[in-house]
């Protein structure tokens, strides 16, 4: 085989080999393209022209192969040219290139000569030799049909008893016990030793039978498992109870240990799942589990994934906690993770419900129906609500309030805070309308950029003079700083003004012996120094996505946000601003938000 290689003015090069194909009458034609100095790569049309001499003459026939992919310069290309018979006459192959689809082809001289590989073919068409060998035996058919059974023989005498060879496998037909054993002498009517596998394997397809079965008339136990370190009894199942068990006074299962780690496998009853229950209990009247400890925990679970403990009642309680202490929980929740909860509810009227007996002398004359405590964060700006509430959807009448309290009178609290009380909205008090039962009157307070306190009457100057009493309550909470007057006259023009102003009393002066008006204000005396303006807690997102931040905003707020580079002017929070403010450094900040979480559990629990 011989390479051979032209050069071409347009930077082409092209080196050939032709070698011969075994069967039919096509060869494969190889060589090297180069473009522009270097291997090509990419599809390429090539025309292959046959010829009867190095240079000149007619092409007796041509093949032409389109589209022919190129990669490093290797050119591989199947020949048949079906018009000539390959008689010995010298053979020459003329190349052309272009690239796929365009132009004229790029001739690549010279010629290449045809060697004697494809000349076998001549030598197809000559006089057959002899006949040769036998090839080796075909392997066999396959085997034919059995013939057909033949007579049945005498049987043979009945051999003497003997003990049962291993392995043993037998089968019956009976409603009674295929095998039976029994010993009177106290000990184990069977024993089996399965080295590495199971001891006893037992296997039931009937719906209401068991695989392996224990009954014990005298007391004791019905199923016996011990273990050294493993589990004494486990049970599995791929749809129904991996261990069910039974009593009609006594316990159904019980399970007792020693060991101080459940981690390690030391409980009295274990229960584990992947993705479910690891243990459940249900009760036709009374309680589906049952558990109790002079010192621990009477019901613990503990889950991967699902719930820890989960309780289901139609009519009752789910899951209900009761205690005596005077510093224990009936129910108590805790989450030790980052953004968990300690205790979720949802669904029904209300997702957590809790109600209050007396609470002794710890929490005055009653208890708290439900009681929430904001731990401190890991940072100082930052840490836990004591209680959280989000409103629910929007209505054409208005919506759900986040927090609802409902007092007991008119006199008591229905809200009530141990501390500042902030709103971004409004503070209103509501009224019912006199004569439109579709319609509520709603006063909202005055606000001001001071905490102030005021007081207000009528008096009456005599002979030109008056004084105005300072209410106790008043001079009680009000600063020494700060008071203020203002007098209107009343039935006619007078020039009235204060002639001293203090905690201690008001004197006022006039052009004529009025009735007038006044009003006195002060600054409370424990907010004396408040300040209107101070750094920016309360607007603040939760995530990087939070998606209640501005639900219940006003657009005025909305504006002033997207003005100071909080949110972006399409609503979504500012990135930059987060991060130059390191608000993005809060634990959680990019992971979902409070209400996103206790939405997706609340979602989770009611389609369960």
């Amino acid at each position: 085989m011989r390479i051979l290689s032209a050069l071409m003015a347009a930077g082409l090069a092209f080196a050939a080999v032709a070698s011969a194909d075994p069967l039919g009458t096509a060869f494969t034609y190889q060589g090297q393209l180069d473009d522009s100095g270097a291997p090509a790569n990419g599809s390429y049309d090539l025309e292959f022209a046959l010829y009867t001499s190095l240079t000149g003459g007619t092409a007796i026939d041509n093949v032409e192969l389109d589209a022919q992919t190129v990669s490093g310069g290797l050119v591989s290309a199947p020949l048949d040219f079906t018009d000539v018979p390959y008689d010995g006459q010298a053979l020459w192959i003329e190349v052309g290139v272009r690239a796929a689809g365009g132009g004229a082809f790029t001739t690549l001289t010279p010629r290449q000569p045809i060697t004697a590989a494809p000349y076998a073919l001549y030598a197809a068409s000559g006089n057959p030799g002899p006949q040769g060998p036998a090839g080796p035996t075909g392997p066999a058919g396959p085997t034919g049909p059995a013939g057909p059974q033949g007579l049945q023989g005498v049987p043979g005498p009945q051999g003497p008893p003997g003990a049962v060879t291993l392995p043993f496998a037998g089968s019956a037909s009976s409603a009674s016990s295929a095998f039976s054993i029994s010993n009177t002498g106290g000990g184990p009517a069977t024993s089996a030793n399965g080295g590495a596998g199971d001891g006893v394997q037992g296997v039931t397809s009937g719906a209401s039978n068991s695989g392996v079965y224990g009954s014990n008339t005298g007391g004791g136990k019905g199923v016996f498992g011990s273990s050294a370190s493993g589990q004494g009894v486990a049970g599995q199942s791929s749809s129904g109870n991996g261990v069910t068990g039974q009593s009609a006074t006594g316990s159904g299962v019980r399970g007792s240990t020693s060991g101080t780690s459940g981690q390690s496998g030391a409980a009295g009853v274990w229960g584990d799942t992947s993705n479910f229950y690891g243990v459940w209990g249900t009760s036709v009247s009374n309680d589906g589990v049952h558990g109790t400890s002079s010192s621990g925990t009477g019901v613990a679970g503990s889950t991967i994934s699902g719930w820890g403990t989960y309780g289901h009642s139609v009519t009752g309680d789910g899951v209900h906690g009761d205690t005596a202490g005077t510093s224990s929980s009936g129910v108590a929740g805790i989450n030790t993770g980052a953004g968990g909860y300690g205790v979720f509810g949802g669904g029904g009227i209300a997702g957590v419900y809790g109600t209050s007996g007396n609470g002794g002398t710890t929490d005055g004359a009653s208890g708290i129906g439900v009681l929430g405590i904001g731990a401190a964060g890991s940072g100082a700006d930052y840490g836990g609500a004591g209680v959280k509430g989000f409103g629910g959807a929007p209505t054409a009448t208005g919506g759900w309030p986040g927090v609802w309290g409902v007092a007991s009178s008119s006199t008591t609290w229905g809200l009530y805070a141990t501390g500042a009380f902030g709103a971004t909205g409004i503070k209103s008090f509501v009224e019912p309308h006199p004569t439109d039962a579709s319609r509520e009157i709603r006063y909202a307070s005055l606000e001001g950029n001071e905490v102030g306190t005021y007081f207000r009457g009528t008096g009456r100057l005599v002979g030109g003079h008056a004084t105005i009493e300072i209410p106790d309550d008043f001079r009680m909470v009000t600063a020494a700083d700060g008071v203020t007057v203002q007098l209107t006259p009343i039935g006619q023009p007078a020039a009235l003004y204060c002639v001293t102003r203090s905690l201690d009393g008001i004197e006022i002066a006039g052009s004529a012996d009025v009735e007038f008006d006044y009003q006195v204000n002060g600054l409370r005396k424990a907010f004396a120094d408040f300040q209107p303006v101070v750094a920016n807690t309360d607007f603040v997102p939760e995530t990087a996505s939070d998606p209640t931040f501005t639900r219940a905003l006003p657009a005025e707020s909305v504006r002033r946000l997207i003005a100071n580079g909080t949110l972006h002017a399409d609503g979504t929070i500012n990135a930059a601003t987060a991060h130059r403010l390191g608000w993005d450094q809060r634990p959680g900040w990019n992971g979902p938000s409070v209400y996103e979480r206790a939405k997706a559990m609340s979602n989770a629990a009611l389609a369960h």
